[in-house]
């Protein structure tokens, strides 16, 4: 009120007290979340990165294709060519725009320690095998959408190689996309293909 030119005091209150208000102070990747290819490096391609509030939602709008990596050992890396041949078992051509949902089973083991640790990810060149088919939305039913924290660590203090450093997430400074982690249920649905999807972000800006 006082913004509006108007005299108003804490006493003109009952009890001289106001109406209370609550702030919240989040970390937008927890929970079942979007990265925003910003969130892979400041740039894609040369190009300025999207922040999350700039991602088209015609990203997050159309069909989807579950891809069953369940067979994958914990820790390991899909690749590419495992990502064609699934598509070849399913007799699916992926067509520009559509979404790809990546079924590792890993949800099944939330709310334990292994949730973090034991699940397959997706590699690099796996990631832009997708993007490269007309992807720009994939999704992953684990914690990250790379390797476990503590097999990129293994492997890093082993060879001393930075290439194991979250990978497929770097793949994002060379080829746009947006990715889903921590999705659930993926083998309750009905199908694996032509599945209608909406996934629209939470939009916080810059």
């Amino acid at each position: 009120l006082r913004e509006y030119g108007f005299d108003v005091n804490p006493e003109d209150f009952p009890d001289d007290l106001g109406m209370a208000a609550e702030f919240i102070t989040a970390a937008p990747h927890t929970s079942t979340h979007m990265d925003a290819p910003w969130h892979y490096g400041p740039e894609v391609d040369g190009e300025p990165a999207k922040t999350i509030d700039e991602v088209p939602l015609s990203w997050g709008i159309g069909n989807a294709v579950v891809l069953d990596f369940t067979w994958k050992e914990p820790r390991s890396e899909i690749s590419a060519a495992e990502v064609e041949e699934e598509l070849e078992r399913l007799g699916h051509e992926l067509t520009p725009g559509e979404i790809v949902l990546i079924h590792t089973g890993a949800d099944e083991l939330w709310g334990t320690s292994d949730y973090l640790t034991e699940f397959p990810g997706m590699s690099a060149e796996a990631t832009k095998y997708l993007v490269n088919e007309g992807v720009k939305l994939i999704g992953i039913d684990a914690y990250g959408f790379d390797k476990p924290f503590v097999e990129m660590g293994r492997r890093f203090d082993e060879t001393g190689d930075t290439s194991e450093l979250w990978p497929a997430h770097f793949a994002g400074r060379e080829v746009e996309y947006s990715q889903i982690e921590k999705m659930a249920n993926l083998d309750a649905l009905p199908r694996q293909t032509d599945i209608p999807f909406i996934a629209i972000p939470v939009q916080i800006k810059n």
